[in-house]
């Protein structure tokens, strides 16, 4: 190892400059000495002072030397120039470089930093790349090649250094239009757009080999900055008219001479035609007429359709319009070309597209489409043109059975839940069957009307024809079946699993159990007092409680509650986790983070019955499907806290069932 000897700091063997201080460490570096025990203490003369009788060099430490002071460069090329520089300090120093004035952005340094020993030197080189754009004007650009020091933050250098970018032309020019055609004057249009990095002036001209024309320019002259665009106008004059015959073309140029020398010639063609010619009927009606290629349009969701609009330019001057569509169906179509050039008496043809999204939000019907033509030249003149579309309806149901598995001894419900995912109205009728018509159904509501997008939900509630006498358990095979007044169905499998039998019946004890009742009753007997809400018995008085929680999570719980719920054949009851929670105040739960620690006890009846008892949770994201999180007239179950449960008595007889629940959060 090595220890600088300016600040300390230990380096490796083989490293040249500090990592702290960034001395050079062969001069301000010694070997690091392993630790061992400090000799005796011997007392000797004073510590000599260091010698610093040898002075600094005059000046500044460094010295830069630059390779020229001036140069010139061509836009989309490169010139360079090197900068040498030279410590003459005595400590180790890092330079950096860097180009300061308006050429900065297109300068850079190649190294950007230098480190140099004492008394050294080192050359960069400084590239000017400016870019062939008319950003970059031309002329020269006073730039500073900027050298500082790490060490002496007051010796920076700086060079000045002049940067010319050379001019470049290049000029756009066109002539719209350039085929004329008249009898007298006839103007045209001169577009130039100065593409270079220089103004420019320019003196307009024109001329024509047969000297059959003159020219009117206005303005005669045009001033064009870099990057910008101006127009002229050119008159062509025919010097002698034609009185009679047929038309005849003669070419001409607009000449274009620039203030840096340069000559262009655009070309064009002057149809000259007699000066009385015979009579044009004249323009009745509007200048512009459009002809849709139909009046009725049909179309399917999710698909296309299009109609033709043909337009005619009745005009005698050049015509350009757009098209657009309006009204309803203006978010889904759409016109191709959207704008159209018409030259005098001609026509032009535009497809009008409809695609209407395959959703409810569009629902079915005749829709009015206005096709608008918008003159340029006649603004008041706009043709409005009107289509009907009529979009076909499209019949889409979703239906979904939740829970699609259900148990029990003779009953069970599930929820059947259907959208109208079509764009009309739907009367549907809702029925149940199963192949080997075994079970009984009653859907309620038995029919539903949904809007295009509309969900409705249903009840399904199925029972079966015989109990299930045999030793193992049976799965019968159902439908629900959702079908519309056309007379489409569609169907959703469930199965109803029908537990297999416990043994011998017990039905003679429950006819003189319900004897013995009744009798009671006639008698004036009460079953407890003040009797019980809605015909359920107590709980029988040994029947134990809901189980004590077992916390196996490691973690603090909170707020045990106990609660006592009712439940006839086939009911579920809902367990909201986010409505029973509850914690001291700043616990902050979360889907991930929060759990409810649920235990429970059928006790009524008991000790026979509750086997039919069901726990479950909804599956997040899965449209309604549903987990089992537990089985049995006793048991226990951990939920989260975003969960969605349910207490489902599968049985043939009412549950009186105690839950015991806890709250808890996972440490993060």
């Amino acid at each position: 190892m090595i220890v600088c000897m300016k600040c300390g700091q230990q380096a490796d063997q083989d490293e040249t400059f500090c990592r702290r201080c960034g001395s050079f460490l062969e001069w301000a570096g010694a070997p690091a000495a392993p630790p061992e025990s400090p000799p005796p203490v011997t007392p000797g003369p004073p510590p000599s002072r260091p010698d610093r009788s040898e002075p600094e060099p005059a000046g500044s430490p460094l010295l830069v030397v630059l390779s020229a002071t001036g140069l010139r460069v061509e836009p989309g090329g490169q010139a360079s120039l090197t900068v040498e520089v030279r410590n003459r300090g005595r400590t180790v120093d890092q330079l950096v470089l860097e180009v300061r004035g308006p050429a900065a952005t297109w300068a850079a340094f190649e190294p950007a930093r230098l480190n140099l020993m004492p008394d050294t030197s080192a050359v960069a080189v400084v590239t000017f790349r400016p870019a062939r754009a008319p950003i970059v004007r031309a002329g020269t650009y006073p730039t500073e090649v900027v050298v500082s020091s790490s060490e002496h933050a007051d010796a920076a250098v700086r060079n000045e250094v002049a940067v010319e970018v050379l001019p470049f032309a290049a000029l756009e020019l066109s002539l719209a239009p350039s085929v004329l055609r008249g009898s007298v004057a006839t103007p045209t249009r001169l577009r130039v757009t100065n593409g270079g990095n220089t103004a420019i002036a320019l003196a307009i001209g024109g001329d024509d080999p047969e000297m059959a024309f003159d020219f009117r320019h206005n303005p005669p002259r045009l001033g064009v900055e870099p990057g910008a665009t101006a127009e002229a106008i050119v008159v062509v004059v025919p010097r002698q008219p034609i009185r009679s015959g047929p038309e005849r073309p003669r070419p001409f140029r607009v000449l274009v001479a620039g203030s840096d020398g340069s000559r262009r010639a655009l070309d064009g063609t002057f149809i000259q035609i007699a000066v009385s010619p015979p009579p044009e009927p004249e323009i009745v009606g509007p200048p512009l007429v459009a002809l849709l290629g139909a009046s009725t349009v049909r179309v399917e969701a999710g698909g296309q359709a299009a109609v033709t609009v043909e337009v005619t330019n009745r005009d005698r001057i050049a015509d350009r319009v757009s098209l657009e569509v309006r009204g309803p169906v203006a978010a889904w179509a759409s016109v191709e070309p959207a704008r159209l050039s018409i030259e005098p008496g001609t026509k032009a043809v535009a497809t009008v597209a409809f695609r209407p999204p395959r959703s409810p939000d569009v629902a079915t019907g005749r829709y009015q489409a206005d096709v608008a033509v918008i003159s340029k030249e006649h603004p008041a003149a706009s043709v409005v043109e009107r289509v009907a579309v009529e979009l076909l309806p499209f019949v889409t149901v979703e239906a979904i059975l939740s829970p699609s598995v259900l148990r029990g001894r003779r009953e069970a419900t599930s929820k059947l839940t259907i959208a109208n995912r079509g764009n009309v109205p739907l009367e549907l009728s809702l029925s149940g069957d199963d192949p080997e018509a075994a079970l009984q159904f009653r859907v309620s509501p038995s029919t539903l009307r949904l809007k295009p997008g509309a969900a409705g939900y249903a009840t399904v509630g199925l029972k079966a024809r015989v109990e299930n006498r045999s030793r193992a358990e049976l799965a019968r095979p159902f439908r629900a079946v959702v079908a519309t007044a056309e007379g489409s169905r569609q169907a959703v499998d469930g199965t109803f699993i029908q537990p297999a039998a416990r043994g011998r019946r017990r039905w003679p004890c429950l006819v003189v159990l319900l004897g013995l009742l009744g009798l009671a009753a006639l008698v004036g007997l009460s079953l407890g007092p003040g009797g019980l809400p809605g015909g359920w018995l107590s709980p029988t008085p040994d029947a134990p409680h809901a189980p004590p929680i077992e916390n196996t999570t490691g973690q603090p719980i909170y707020d045990e509650r106990v609660m006592v719920i009712n439940l006839d054949p086939g009911a579920r009851h809902e367990l909201k986790v986010m409505d029973l929670w509850s914690a001291p105040v700043g616990l902050e739960p979360s889907c991930a983070g929060g759990f409810f620690l649920l235990t429970w006890q059928v006790r009524q009846p008991y000790p026979e019955g509750g086997q039919d008892l069901l726990i479950e949770t909804v599956v997040p994201m899965s449209d309604g499907r549903l987990v089992p999180r537990g089985t049995g007239a006793s048991g226990s179950a951990t939920l989260g806290w975003c969960d969605e449960g349910f207490v489902v008595n599968n049985g043939t007889a009412p549950y009186t069932v105690e839950l015991r629940h806890a709250s808890g959060v996972y440490a993060p």
